[in-house]
Parts: structure tokens; sequence; C-alpha cells
């Protein structure tokens, strides 16, 4: 018996800190690093995650929000 889509378990995934849509929450528990500067604002300090949004023998996607201005760009490698 195959399991629909929406009733598969996460739950053990949330003890290793997998998100599945980091859309669902608010930036504040993201990680913040300094090390990239905002475009519109050149605030430097932005929130970010990453994600697999290509085949996986590429490197993952990183995206970014500005966290003075609330600027949202992404970067990949």
């Amino acid at each position: 018996m195959k399991t629909k889509p929406e009733e598969r378990r996460l739950d053990k995934l949330d003890s290793i800190g997998v998100i599945e849509d980091p859309k669902k929450f608010k930036m504040a528990i993201w990680p913040l690093t300094k090390d990239v500067q905002c475009g519109r604002c050149h605030h430097w300090g932005a929130f970010w995650y990453q994600r697999q949004t290509r085949k996986s023998d590429e490197p993952p996607t990183t995206f970014y929000e500005c966290e003075s201005c609330g600027q949202k760009w992404k970067k990949s490698k």
C-alpha cells in the first residue's frame, strides 16, 4: 500500500535539522552571514539557506535575504 506524499512522515528528519520548505519559517531562525553584501542597500549581512536545485552532482544553490532591507537573491556556484 502506497502512502500519499502528504501522508509521509518527516519527523525523523526533524532531529537532524532538515527543513523541507524554508519559506514556512521566519528568517530569524536561519543562519546569518556577514560575508555577503546586499546589492540594493549595500548592507553587509544576510540570512541564507541552501537547496539542491539541479542534479546531485552539481553544487547546491544558496538563497539569501538581506538582514536590513529584505532584498532576496540567489547564488549558484
